[in-house]
């Protein structure tokens, strides 16, 4: 790293810029606070893979060690917790266990401070890379406001980069500096590099191709000047050894990895003559071909088949499922998809205009830099897994930088447009919306509302043993937040695991018979369905994981959204707006339950699509008021009804609902409504507001003069039992039961 002297006065002490970076961590953090406060607040409860660190922290921290085998998830033989890296769980466990108080609270501080390493991190590597002091602290800096930057550290999960991102960023810099010192600081920030490197693997499976790359770059340097022995040495050992000695890493046996194998043959390379070392560098290619072909690990299968796919289709999920392999269907989902031309524009649109302007400059003076193929690196890692968004924030700060170098009138302006786009994210998507550009809208039906009343559910009325059938991205959290076991879990890289999540998705468009077997053989009483498998039909929707485009009508799936009562195994036990648990065990009752808009088959039409579903979940007052007026204009009782239910389950104004029940029994009246209908919307009224005698009175009589006598009969004995006070239904019962005995 280039030296910082006393006796330059243009370069401050290092007291001085330590102090510098600690004040920039100190405003990113609190601007961070208040981004995830106020402007895109995160999930209340940790999502997806996070769910399970959420549990072995909880493990760690409460002073037990994370088991062998997790009994909690794979359900009913567990899961090998040495297959994934969990070093992050162990560090923020035992942070925890120093620090005290509410782990949620202190995973929140973790996860928006650990990840803000990384500016210190970049300001060393660019540093060691050339950049001067100034550009250095600048670029760093704005890397705390950096809208891609914020996305996946908003202190509501505990994701691999988490801590992984930082570390990297750390070994790039102790390569960086390696390559550019000799003698003693040489050996010494080799030594360094070797050690991030070994964490960083530990940390996050991701590395290992960064790995690759590293050692990819290190053999290409190698061909012109011989790159210094000792840090080849280092990182080609640590390498190695993290192979042999990493239980996730055995366990892959990545001994066999491309990256594990240009290290063995990279150590040779820098030993012999420099007209060799092309015959030893290039000779690694075959190699890696033919141990990826022939001993390519089965855990990375998904990986590998998403890629080829994306190739294969340019990028774009096939119409037909079954063009794609089951890995390849199930793996391309959010965070491993690929940005839209949208994303990249919000994302990334005013870095990208903002960094033109220091491009020149950065292929002129950095392009012998490691920190200079950094970038195509991750641009690269982006396009084929939006989740890589991470690398790429990191690797646009040096153009940023440079952009800013040229004139100082430029820093402020930068960083004010870098700060709206952090500050207004939504009103920017809004207006990108409106142009030729269409962001979609990934967020699912289901609510922490909903979360909530599963988990008290399953809390009052299942066993701790009772295990749970469900897709993988709830799963986690019924592990984590309900203490259930589980059948899948939200760990790709375990073969089994995916086979199991596929075949659920299979079992739940055949038959009732075949999803029974399927619960009866993974040894569990509940399913939990979610109105996604019916009506999500986008390649990330389970239908299309299944290989399908449209729903039999005889399924499982169907029955268990729109006629549970057509079910012979299965039994509805609890309901949500977009979920329902089913039981095979007859000894879990439930109280009886009311219709929901989703599960209800004459709303398809009125709400549409899965977009629809999810605006009308998303604000259900709204959409109530809207339907209201429509059907009332327009003369049309089923939005009526639908506004009336939704009013009814989002609490909307008392009177106004009874308009609407009113309005529908006048439409029965006038007889362009069904009897059969408007009994449901009554009964949906009693079941939300209490029983009412004078309601029940009235559809008793309706469906006496609807000759409906067994239904009437039904309502005035309900009546007679709840309200003994209304003698006229009593009066009512018995002139029916004599009209009847005649």
């Amino acid at each position: 790293m280039p030296r910082i002297s006393l006796h330059n006065p243009r370069e401050p002490h290092y007291g001085i810029v330590v102090l510098l970076l600690i004040l920039s961590i100190s405003i990113s953090f609190t601007f961070r606070l208040y981004f995830s406060n106020d402007i895109l607040p995160p999930p209340a409860r940790m999502q997806g893979e996070t769910t399970q660190a959420y549990r072995y922290v909880r493990m760690v921290s409460g002073s037990n060690n994370i088991p062998e085998t997790d009994m909690m998830v794979m359900h009913p033989s567990g899961m090998d917790t040495s297959e994934n890296s969990i070093l992050e769980e162990y560090i923020a466990g035992h942070l925890h266990r120093i620090t005290g108080g509410d782990l949620d609270s202190f995973l929140r501080i973790f996860c928006l401070l650990f990840p803000l390493l990384t500016i210190p991190a970049i300001y060393l590597w660019m540093r060691s890379s050339g950049f001067p002091l100034v550009s250095s602290l600048i670029g760093s800096t704005l890397y705390g406001f950096l809208f891609p930057a914020l996305l996946r550290a908003r202190g509501g999960s505990l994701y691999r980069e988490t801590v992984a991102l930082p570390l990297i960023v750390f070994l790039g810099w102790a390569v960086e500096s390696a390559l550019q010192n000799k003698g003693r600081k040489c050996r010494l920030y080799s030594i360094v590099a070797g050690l991030l490197l070994f964490i960083s693997l530990a940390a996050w499976k991701v590395t290992a191709f960064i790995s690759v790359f590293l050692l990819i770059y290190l053999h290409i340097r190698n061909l012109r000047n011989r790159i210094p022995v000792p840090l080849a040495l280092s990182l080609s050992a640590v390498q190695i050894a993290a192979s042999l000695v990493l239980s996730h890493m055995r366990h892959d046996v990545a001994i066999l990895n491309p990256a594990s194998v240009l290290a063995l043959f990279l150590i040779p390379a820098v030993l012999i003559r420099k007209e060799y070392r092309k015959y030893l560098s290039f000779a690694a290619i075959p190699t890696i071909v033919v141990v990826t072909a022939f001993l390519g690990r089965a855990s990375t299968e998904h990986v590998s088949a998403v890629i080829i796919a994306k190739f294969r289709h340019l990028f774009s999920h096939p119409g037909n499922p079954l063009l794609l392999s089951p890995d390849a269907r199930l793996f391309w989902v959010s965070g491993y998809t690929s940005p839209t031309l949208a994303q990249i524009v919000l994302l990334f649109g005013i870095p990208i205009i903002a960094s033109i302007a220091g491009i020149p400059e950065f292929f002129r003076k950095y392009r012998n830099t490691l920190l200079f193929w950094f970038l195509p690196l991750s641009l690269g890692g982006y396009l084929f897994f939006d989740r890589l968004l991470v690398f790429l924030a990191v690797a646009s700060i040096p153009l940023l930088a440079l952009a800013m170098k040229r004139k100082i009138i430029i820093v402020p302006v930068l960083y004010g447009l870098i700060l709206v786009q952090s500050l207004f994210p939504a009103q920017i998507a809004n207006a990108l919306s409106k142009t030729v550009l269409h962001l979609e809208d990934g967020s699912s039906l289901l609510s922490d509302e909903e979360l909530d009343s599963l988990f008290g559910w399953m809390h009052r009325s299942t066993e701790p043993d009772d295990a749970v059938l469900a897709y993988w991205h709830i799963s986690g959290l019924i592990s984590a937040y309900a203490e259930r076991p589980v059948v899948t879990h939200t760990f790709f890289e375990n073969t089994d695991n995916r086979h199991t999540i596929q075949e659920f998705s299979r079992m739940l468009y055949l038959p009732e018979d075949s999803l029974v077997r399927f619960m009866s053989g993974k040894q569990c009483s509940l399913v939990l369905y979610q109105a996604d498998f019916l009506l999500d039909r986008s390649p990330s929707g389970l239908l299309y994981l299944a290989g399908l485009t449209e729903v039999p009508t005889n399924c499982s799936g169907y029955l268990m959204h729109y006629s549970p009562e057509k079910l012979e195994h299965l039994s509805l036990v609890f309901q949500t707006p977009s979920l329902r648990v089913f039981s095979l065990d007859s000894a879990i009752h439930s109280d009886p339950l009311d219709r929901m808009v989703l599960f209800e088959e004459r709303y398809a039409d009125i709400f549409g699509d899965y977009n629809g579903a999810r605006n009308i979940l998303s604000d259900p007052i709204y959409a109530s008021g809207r339907l209201a007026d429509e059907g009332i204009e327009f003369g049309e009782p089923d939005k009526l009804s639908m506004a009336l239910l939704l009013g009814l389950q989002s609490g909307a104004d008392s009177e106004i609902i009874y308009d609407m029940l009113n309005d529908l029994i006048q439409m029965y009246i006038i007889g362009s409504y069904s009897i059969e209908d408007v009994a449901d919307d009554i009964h949906s009224y009693l079941y939300c507001n209490g029983s009412s005698g004078e309601l029940r009175l009235l559809l008793a009589r309706l469906y006496g003069a609807e000759g409906m006598f067994e239904s009437a009969m039904e309502e005035y004995e309900t009546i007679m039992e709840l309200h003994p006070n209304l003698t006229e239904a009593e009066h009512e019962y018995e002139l029916l039961t004599d009209g009847k005995n005649r």
